[in-house]
């Protein structure tokens, strides 16, 4: 029997392409990995995160404190053409350990340490393509962060980024609190993450057993601002994000899942700053945080025989309270270019001499479209102006044509046109997030990434103040303009809501403490703050940039309370939802020695619908490990001012 009759006689040239293909594919073996694992920890070892790559698909996982927060998550970037499409193979790790300290220009914290342990990894494109990506984790004691790296390569000419695989893969359906896309609503929540869709960022969740985490972004640039949105299944989260062009070499932001035992604890972290670069601005002397008067809430206004309005007399009476109580800023919003736009340099010039700075709206609409907005920049420093409130970017025809990265783009062209002829900057409304970037161009004193006073005012509520903080706050400096005293007679002014705000006055000055801002804009007039000197000498003697922060207590949509430190001095504040509420703090932060402390407190009757301006003020004597009773009204707040008593 012939045992060849039936064997297929395959080509030769079939043989040798397979021979040839089974040859590189062991060539390639030698040099790059199927599959890859890691695991790097922050510096304390509380925070686990494991990096593995398995049939050329890459994954992360995430342990806190021994606790599973984070299952298995995708993670990779699609573009416009098939580049690692097929799978990756890992070439090479690098692993870097960074711990120092460095000095803000102003915020939370003078001084801030940034320590973490970094995993780069590196990987090709299984087609051998030549492509490489790379991926960076940095791991702090507060938080996991990790980015996408593309180095300068052949074969990605014209590419753009079109999808993140990036998923966030709950252990669980935690509790958790959003910022709606339209962020002039109330934030979603505590609703379980998996109704959680379509959101922006942060995210909050209470992951349980004192854990909290907090998904955020840090280094905004060039990209599109992510929506969080569900893939898969309600618990499995990824980022929507718009088309990005890519320039080589290119860089994400940074995903960054801060920390925390508790909510309060949150409000702490500097993880943001340290993972953007140092200021690109090399003088900065001219950038000052400060306070700031605005007028825009004020108008129609009565106090006694005055009525404020767009008018000289009223412009000059906020420089004067402003000179007055060390106020560094006056900002006159939009209606100013009508009537007062000619005699606004003089009125400047009359600001300056008395040590007050101005700020001036702008926004590009109508027939502002036809003009340049550098020739608007520069013609506002030659009248002494020191700086701007851009308005309404989003709403700007070239970024609803462009998208979302563009409108990131061009917020970040006005930073830089700003920084070249030395303005500072406040974003207003429905800007993209901060994300730490105030680090590199810390001209960005504020922005309205927020739901703001008096703006949809039907569902601003005290809930509302004691969410942001643990939400919205996480990313940066907020422009929410607190500070209203004159309560009970809002409904007599132009722009606000006639059946007033819900809020009490020792709760508007909490406020101003609690939601931190470079800028703190205040939204009321000089004649209300005067009527009430001895409650606003809280927010005239509090510093605007801090040496320590501390979050001592609360819960999302309960209550806050926060401690900050300038030299010697604290200042503490608690703001309160709609519930009366009694707590009980305790002074362990202070120094040895004694101390006086003020305390400004709602009064026993003070409702924060019926009686909103009732207030009192008291002084008394304490030491480090005192206990401070704090009786709120529904609605209400409590501060105090504590500082050294010095010996003679």
């Amino acid at each position: 029997m012939n045992t060849n009759r039936n064997k297929i006689k395959w080509p030769l040239i079939f043989v040798l392409l397979v021979f040839a293909l089974s040859s590189h594919a062991s060539m390639r073996s030698s040099s790059a990995n199927k599959n890859y694992n890691a695991e790097i920890s922050s510096p304390d070892g509380e925070i686990v995160c494991k990096l593995s790559l398995f049939n050329g698909k890459l994954s992360y996982e995430m342990n806190v404190g021994g606790k599973k927060v984070l299952q298995k998550s995708n993670l990779g970037l699609r573009f416009n053409k098939p580049v690692f499409a097929v799978g990756l193979d890992f070439l090479n790790e690098e692993k870097f350990s960074n711990d120092e300290v460095w000095k803000p220009l102003y915020g939370k914290s003078s001084v801030v340490h940034n320590h973490y342990n970094q995993l780069t990894a590196e990987f090709a494109d299984q087609l051998n393509s030549g492509n490489i990506l790379k991926i960076q984790f940095r791991l702090f004691n507060d938080g996991l962060a990790f980015r996408y790296l593309l180095p300068l390569q052949d074969g990605l000419e014209n590419t753009s980024i079109i999808e993140e695989e990036t998923t966030f893969n709950f252990a669980e359906d935690y509790t958790a609190w959003s910022v709606l896309e339209d962020i002039e609503w109330a934030n979603p929540g505590p609703l379980p993450i998996s109704e959680h869709n379509r959101v922006k960022l942060p995210i909050t969740i209470d992951a349980g057993q004192d854990c909290w985490l907090s998904v955020n972004e840090a280094a905004l640039f060039n990209y599109s601002p992510p929506i969080f949105t569900s893939k898969y299944n309600k618990l499995v989260k990824t980022f929507a994000i718009d088309t990005v062009p890519v320039s080589l070499p290119f860089e994400t932001p940074w995903r960054v899942i801060q920390v925390a035992e508790s909510a309060a604890k949150l409000v702490e972290s500097n993880i943001l700053l340290n993972l953007n670069e140092p200021s690109k601005i090399e003088d900065t002397s001219w950038i000052i945080p400060g306070k700031c008067m605005w007028d825009w809430r004020c108008k129609g206004a009565k106090w006694g025989d005055f009525q404020y309005g767009i008018n000289e007399e009223s412009f000059k009476r906020y420089i004067d309270f402003a000179a007055a109580n060390r106020i560094k800023y006056v900002l006159y919003d939009a209606a100013w270019r009508g009537p007062m736009k000619e005699k606004m340099p003089a009125l400047i010039k009359y600001a300056n001499s008395k040590g007050v700075d101005v700020c001036l709206y702008y926004e590009r609409k109508k027939e502002w479209l036809k003009t340049q907005l550098e020739d608007v920049i520069e013609e506002y420093a030659e009248w002494g102006a020191k700086g701007i409130k851009y308005g309404f970017l989003v709403r700007e025809p070239e970024v609803k044509e462009k998208g979302m990265t563009y409108f990131v783009k061009r917020g970040q062209e006005i930073i830089e046109l700003c920084a070249k002829y030395k303005m500072t900057i406040n974003f207003h409304d429905n800007i993209y997030h901060p994300s730490g970037d105030e680090r590199t161009y810390p001209n960005i004193l504020a922005r309205e990434y927020c739901w703001a006073n008096q703006d949809h005012r039907d569902a601003f509520q005290p809930v509302t103040a004691v969410t942001v903080p643990y939400v919205n706050n996480l990313s940066g400096g907020l422009d929410i303009t607190n500070g209203f005293y004159d309560l009970n007679n809002l409904h007599d002014r132009d722009v606000v809501d006639k059946k007033g705000l819900n809020s009490t006055v020792v709760s508007e000055t909490a406020r101003c403490m609690v939601m931190w801002a470079p800028m703190l804009i205040l939204a009321d007039h000089g004649d209300a703050y005067n009527a009430k000197a001895d409650l606003f000498e809280f927010i005239k003697e509090m510093p605007d940039t801090w040496d320590e922060t501390l979050g001592l207590d609360g819960y999302p949509g309960k209550f806050i309370t926060v401690a900050r430190r300038a030299g010697e001095e604290w200042f503490v504040a608690t703001v309160n939802n709609e519930e009366q509420r009694n707590l009980n703090v305790a002074l362990d932060f202070l120094g040895d020695g004694e101390y006086e402390m003020t305390v400004y407190a709602d009064a026993p009757d003070t409702d924060f619908k019926t009686n909103k301006e009732a207030y009192q003020v008291s002084t008394l004597q304490v030491k480090k490990g005192d206990n401070i009773d704090v009786k709120m009204a529904a609605g209400g707040g409590h501060c105090m001012w504590i500082r050294p008593i010095t010996k003679r």
